[in-house]
């Protein structure tokens, strides 16, 4: 359960959006998330359910923001995001900027047989990379957002230079990934940035929702690379019954179904799945206490991943 100070100050909040007083159908239950944020589903006594996504201390009001914009625009498009009913930008009030979005009520397609959710998650992402993403581009500029908030090709070259600059030890990796991401890429596509089976909704043999984006436009293969990399190297790591042979077998099933609407650019892909095991081996270096970051067998793994596709050596900072 959340504590006090928060479920009182959720209901305050609300009060002050919708002007009217707000008590609890159901009070805040945590649910499962993602690394960056923690959530919670509430229900305000005559409303719909709600979910509450409180992102970090260290996170900043434009992304909580920039979050609604991206919700809205998605939304007019017809891709089936979660809406976002107000943003918080005020970290006193809970610890951290937030969201209070939509909930949805669907079961995950976590749910389903390992062969149904890779066929449907491999289809399903291919589809998604092959919407038009013109008229969310416009909508995002009609709302007040830069090129630079949400292009790949503008954000990709200032996220690498910001990592070097903390952990230059990688710059042989940073160096790599500049010549061989997909950075200049014509490609744009709508890139969801997490996209595995529980982050889909899926009912009636159909997906009615999807959930926890890190959404931007860009080359495919960026979000090819990062559910490769959920599926090669960090599954293996942190789940007993899932070893690299299963892995490769899922892996395999993914890239069929995906293949099946459109191809796969290997080699970007590849150098995609490099980048993400850079940011997980960097998450695993930074003392935060999650099933990743403790994982004992997780440095080894991402770190070898790394340097078999770059051809290159990590030299590890001393202690």
């Amino acid at each position: 359960m959340t504590n006090l100070p928060i479920k009182e100050a959720l209901l305050r909040f609300i009060h002050k959006q919708t002007g009217r007083r707000v008590i609890y159908e159901q009070e805040p239950i945590p649910l499962l998330g993602g690394l960056d944020a923690t959530t919670y589903k509430f229900k305000p006594r005559g409303m719909e359910p709600m979910v509450l996504r409180l992102l970090g201390s260290d996170r900043s009001a434009e992304e909580v923001k920039r979050l609604q914009i991206h919700s809205q625009a998605l939304i007019q498009s017809n891709v089936k995001a979660p809406k976002v009913y107000w943003v918080g930008e005020d970290k006193s009030l809970l610890g951290g900027v937030f969201a209070i979005m939509e909930f949805l009520p669907d079961p995950l397609l976590a749910g389903q047989p390992d062969h149904i959710q890779l066929k449907i998650l491999g289809e399903s992402h291919a589809e998604m990379h092959n919407t038009s993403t013109a008229n969310i581009i416009n909508s995002l500029k009609e709302q007040g957002l830069n090129e630079k908030d949400f292009m790949g090709p503008l954000l990709m070259p200032t996220i690498l230079e910001s990592a070097e600059i903390d952990h230059p030890w990688l710059s042989n990796i940073f160096n790599w990934l500049r010549n061989n991401l997909p950075i200049s890429s014509a490609e744009a596509s709508i890139n969801h940035g997490d996209y595995h089976p529980k982050n889909i909704m899926y009912a009636s043999e159909h997906i009615t929702g999807v959930i926890d984006w890190n959404f931007f436009i860009g080359d495919p293969a960026f979000d090819v690379g990062h559910t490769i990399t959920l599926i090669m190297d960090i599954g293996p790591n942190i789940s007993d019954d899932y070893n690299l042979e299963t892995a490769s077998q899922y892996n395999e099933q993914y890239r069929d179904a995906y293949q099946s609407v459109r191809p796969i650019n290997d080699k970007a892909v590849a150098a995609c799945r490099a980048s993400q095991c850079t940011s997980f081996l960097l998450h695993c270096l930074s003392g935060k206490d999650d099933i990743i970051a403790t994982s004992p067998s997780m440095r080894r793994s991402l770190t070898h991943t790394i340097e078999n596709i770059t051809d290159l050596k990590i030299a590890f900072p001393e202690s």
